[in-house]
């Protein structure tokens, strides 16, 4: 739909696959899913307004970007519209199929459009702000037009002084080396960062910064497993329900391991909504993700024995202390090891078995 693989990628990722996704799940309403085909089209736009030069879409007629989404969004719906045939299972009543309605979807996405354009419009005024504060002006008594520069009073100094201590150290929140609140011979202090545009949070603060400094700065240890899970754990949880915290609901699980299971499951629903398909990609959705399922996986099998060996967080194996890749070949070792000492293997069987264990021991040790 689009004239390079980039922004047709982005197309996909955006709009395409989430919708195909929402459209498959648990519909209970029919007014949700028209606020989230207009959500997914104004990301999908907005993703492709930021792609580089190189990469981003050309119109072969000069149309505008907004024109090209529109025809792609049309036909991508009525595409899945007929392969998926989605349906609307309201709580009492009998299911009915939804319809396909894209001036409800137009709506949707011009009022998702017009918060995302004032939410970066807010990001990039705090920036500026926080970025190129305002500084503070000269007492009249600092210089004068016709004789030049004149010593500073001391009580102008202790006066400013005084207040970027107290920025400092009030907790507040203030930028180190701030101003204090507006007053006499001061500036308005700066309004702290605001998220990145499709986080929705709050302002970060510096203290906060500063309190991330260490895991920020210097980081913390790596994932500790070889092979990543997540999408293909996402992918087999949203193939049945619509959204994690649905499967969560649906599941055995009890007491505490039910509130643990549906804690994990808002913290992935939240992180895909607002970062989209590609935070399920994340380090830290690996993390959600295999002891969201190892629940699972725990209640069905009434142990964790099994079921923690699917975690992040090593198990309490003595063996965990290895890696997968050593783990994987000292078990191949040790089988080999079992089979050539059976007494009923005849000795052309040995020699076979005792070459093979030479080779995979010269192999590990390579």
């Amino acid at each position: 739909m689009f004239s390079t693989r980039s922004a047709n990628d982005v197309f996909a990722a955006k709009f395409t696959d989430p919708l195909r996704a929402v459209l498959a799940g648990n519909i209970s309403d029919s007014g949700p899913v028209f606020e989230t085909v207009g959500r997914l089209w104004s990301a999908a736009e907005i993703a492709l307004e930021q792609l580089p030069e190189a990469e981003a879409h050309k119109s072969t007629e000069g149309a505008p970007l907004a024109d090209d989404v529109k025809d792609a969004v049309s036909a991508t719906t009525e595409a899945l519209w007929r392969a998926v045939e989605p349906k609307v299972r309201p709580a009492s009543g009998e299911p009915f199929t939804l319809q396909k309605r894209l001036s409800s979807f137009e709506k949707a996405y011009k009022s998702s459009m017009a918060s995302a354009r004032a939410a970066a419009a807010a990001n990039r005024a705090a920036a500026a702000a926080h970025f190129n504060p305002p500084r503070l002006p000269l007492s009249a008594s600092l210089a004068t037009p016709d004789r030049g520069p004149r010593q500073v009073e001391s009580e102008d100094v202790i006066e400013m002084m005084v207040a970027r201590m107290n920025a400092d150290t009030s907790g507040n929140g203030a930028r180190p080396g701030a101003a204090a609140p507006p007053g006499p011979g001061t500036a308005a202090a700066p309004q702290p960062i605001e998220a990145p545009p499709g986080l929705r949070a709050g302002p970060v603060s510096p203290a906060l910064t500063r309190a991330c400094k260490w895991i920020t700065d210097v980081g913390v240890p790596p994932l500790r497993v070889e092979e990543r899970y997540s999408a293909a754990l996402a992918c087999n949880v949203l193939k049945s329900s619509h959204t994690f915290t649905d499967y969560a609901e649906k599941s055995t699980l009890k007491g505490g391991q039910l509130r643990e299971a549906k804690t994990l499951a808002r913290i992935l629903d939240l992180g895909t909504e607002q970062g989209g398909p590609s935070f399920l990609l994340s380090d830290a959705a690996e993390v959600g993700l295999r002891r969201f399922v190892a629940l699972m996986l725990a209640s069905k099998q009434g142990n964790f024995t099994v079921a923690q060996e699917l975690e992040e967080i090593p198990s309490d194996s003595a063996l965990d202390v290895l890696p997968e890749s050593v783990m994987g070949k000292m078990y191949q070792k040790l089988k080999l090891r079992a089979r050539l000492a059976d007494p009923q293997l005849g000795p052309s069987h040995q020699a076979v078995l005792l070459s093979h264990t030479l080779d995979t021991e010269a192999a590990a040790r390579s």
